[in-house]
């Protein structure tokens, strides 16, 4: 039940939303290396690890916390942001390492390059836990974003402290030095995530719906009878991977009689309209599946019926009516207008929808009474939103 509340929620917000503002939240209060300070100040000031190095002027002056010598306050920052990419819009959580130079000092004595090479050290290592977590939230969690970045900032800290001691608030030249070195090379295995090859093709759950119009075209005797019908195609999509199962109906109208004919023992009278149409199921499996194209073969069951809306035999009734068991056999060509990859920050995963532009063409074969069972020819053209929730 939960999935397809989800599943709901998605293909809802794929059909109302067409933007949202951005979010902008730290992950949690900033840390600091030695006494665990709180609170993030002066936020316009903080320095981000991607705009370069630490230099020795952004950290304050301080002597009133000795024996502590140094200080660095760093966290991560994450954002939900938007970018497109041919027909997707990815709505992915990006992340940021930063440190706060306001609430980050050095004590006057120990102003030097080693110093500094330690604090680096360490907004180094803040940033390879940063990565670690945007790998996490681009693969999928059952966490969410706010808990992900927290057990890696846990980490951070669990790490930096010992290096605090092993190192001695980084007086130790040597061991500031091998940390250093291990910590880059550990930076250069762990490239940044990114998110323009986050999915091609959608796996997991999905539900859809689609709407256009449709028409049937009979063959064999019965269009020497009557006129093909036009009218409102209708339907619903299950999806599992690349399984489909289809639900669809037609309500056609505009057809006429072009004789008198003799249907179920009634006399049907030409030039009068008619109506008629079908209700189907039908089972399918998407042979190719891009960014822009899905192609899908399907067979299955259902009903055909004609209705002729004069009854001068039974005046109750509104109409006379044949009907059928028919089965059928096709293929969807949907073209994807758009795609939408959001983060669901559900403790989840992404959910992807789909707005598609479906052509659809099948055979049928519908079982009416004498003279009318035939094979017919059916068209539909219609607008497919499909929401997916995202496998790993």
């Amino acid at each position: 039940m939960k999935k397809i509340s989800s599943l709901l929620l998605v293909l809802l917000a794929s059909i109302t939303v067409l933007a949202q503002d951005k979010e902008v939240t730290p992950s949690r209060n900033i840390h600091v290396v030695n006494d665990l300070g709180r609170g993030l100040e002066m936020e316009s000031s903080i320095h981000y690890w991607d705009e370069g190095p630490l230099s020795l002027n952004m950290f304050s002056v301080r002597k009133d916390k000795y024996p502590m010598i140094l200080n660095l306050e760093y966290g991560i920052h994450w954002d939900i942001e938007r970018f497109k990419i041919g027909n997707t819009t990815i709505s992915a959580p990006t992340t940021r390492t930063l440190m706060n130079p306001f609430s980050s000092w050095i004590h006057p004595d120990y102003k030097n390059d080693n110093t500094l090479l330690y604090l680096q050290t360490c907004f180094d290592y803040v940033e390879l836990c940063r990565r670690r977590a945007q790998w996490d939230l681009k693969k999928g969690s059952s966490f969410d974003l706010r808990s992900v970045t927290g057990f890696h900032l846990d980490v951070a800290d669990s790490f930096l402290a010992e290096m605090k001691e092993a190192t001695s608030q980084g007086q130790d030249e040597e061991e500031v030095k091998n940390y250093s070195e291990a910590i880059r090379q550990e930076l250069e295995k762990t490239p940044e995530a990114r998110f323009d090859d986050l999915v091609i093709d959608p796996k997991g759950f999905g539900l859809g719906m689609h709407v256009g119009i449709g028409s049937e075209i009979y063959t064999g005797i019965l269009p020497q009878y009557v006129t093909p019908m036009t009218g409102l195609l209708f339907g619903f999509d299950l999806v599992y991977n690349r399984f489909n199962i289809f639900m669809e109906g037609l309500l056609g109208w505009g057809g006429r009689l072009k004789r008198d004919i003799v249907l179920d023992g009634y006399q049907w009278d030409a030039g009068e309209k008619m109506k008629g149409g079908n209700m189907e199921l039908s089972v399918g499996y998407s042979v190719y599946n891009t960014q822009w194209w899905r192609l899908t073969p399907f067979a299955g069951i259902g009903v055909g019926f004609i209705d002729y809306p004069i009854n001068y035999v039974n005046p109750d009734k509104d109409s006379d009516e044949i009907s059928g068991f028919r089965y059928q056999a096709g293929i969807n060509a949907d073209f994807k207008i758009h795609r939408l990859i959001e983060y669901t920050d559900w403790g989840t995963t992404y959910g992807v929808t789909e707005t598609m532009l479906r052509a659809r063409i099948y055979a049928a074969h519908n079982n009416f009474a004498y003279p009318a069972p035939a094979w017919s020819i059916n068209f539909g053209l219609c607008i497919n939103v499909l929401g997916v929730i995202l496998k790993h």
